[in-house]
């Protein structure tokens, strides 16, 4: 910060108040800083003795600093040199990933990625305004029953965990436009995934999953289906049903056979085959856009 000009009224009080970092000085400091935005802030916490002073102290004060200024914005940050640097050193409990999220009841995007989160807390479920909820990269093995607390929940991103299955209870969030579990060790699609009619994407790829079940062809909606990098042998003639589809990857498994009846597929651009056991391609199907 080098030297301070005593006739510079603010940067002279700034200055005073980050050396002496006792309670008084923080609550009065934070009307200073709370109505910054995040970069804006993490450029001021960079400011040496302000970084040292502030960010390496882990007290009740900078605990209660962090609840306001999230608190203030109705958000959490997604990953940023602030979050980075504060994991790093050990300081990340201050965003309250285990702590109770009532106090986030507006938060409409929440993002946790690549933050090694082992179990999902169920007071998650009290932010029944979320819509965006990012939680990949993560070591994550169960969805819980409580997620169905998240009615307005749109896009849910959990690939790249350990999830081995996809709990029924996730079907009651009909408001789901994407759902993103590749990379995981699902075995199964349950029936029950069907009732997420509104569902446009869907990122299946990268599982133990064996088998495409007759019911998916419900979710007429979807324009994307991934389920490249699985174990499916067979391609269920009843898929002719994804009147929207746009992009159908199956790359990677061990098909042998392309059913006829996805010829009816007029919006398909994009059919991806690769890697799989195909022979032939019916005469009728010649005209897809196919991948092999």
């Amino acid at each position: 910060m080098g030297k301070i000009d005593k006739n510079n009224t603010y940067k002279y009080l700034l200055h005073k108040m980050i050396i002496k970092m006792d309670s008084f000085n923080i609550y009065m400091l934070s009307e200073i800083l709370l109505p910054l935005p995040l970069d804006s802030l993490i450029k001021m916490l960079q400011i040496t003795p302000f970084y040292h002073n502030f960010i390496q102290r882990t007290n009740h004060v900078t605990e209660w600093f962090w609840k306001e200024y999230f608190e203030y914005h109705e958000y959490l940050p997604e990953e940023t040199n602030l979050k980075r640097a504060l994991r790093l050193r050990g300081l990340h409990k201050w965003f309250p990933i285990k702590r109770d999220y009532g106090e986030f009841i507006n938060c409409k995007k929440l993002s946790y990625h690549n933050n090694q989160i082992s179990v999902i807390p169920e007071s998650l479920s009290l932010l029944i305004k979320l819509e965006v909820l990012e939680l990949s990269d993560n070591q994550i093995s169960e969805i819980p029953e409580s997620f169905v607390g998240l009615i307005n929940l749109k896009y849910l991103y959990l690939y790249d965990n350990q999830i081995i299955e996809i709990p029924e209870s996730l079907s009651l969030l009909i408001k789901f436009e994407l759902l993103d579990l590749s990379d995981n060790l699902i075995s199964e699609i349950p029936e029950s995934l069907s009732y997420l009619t509104n569902l446009r994407y869907l990122n299946l790829g990268n599982n133990l999953i064996s088998e495409i079940p007759e019911s998916l062809s419900c979710l007429t909606n979807l324009v994307s289906l991934n389920l490249n990098n699985n174990q499916i042998s067979e391609i269920p003639e009843s898929l002719f049903r994804l009147i929207n589809i746009r992009i159908l990857c199956l790359s990677c498994n061990k098909i042998s056979e392309i059913p006829e009846s996805l010829s009816r597929l007029t919006n398909l651009a994009h059919l991806y085959l690769k890697r799989n056991q195909i022979r032939e391609i019916p005469e009728s199907l010649r005209h897809l856009p196919i991948h092999i």
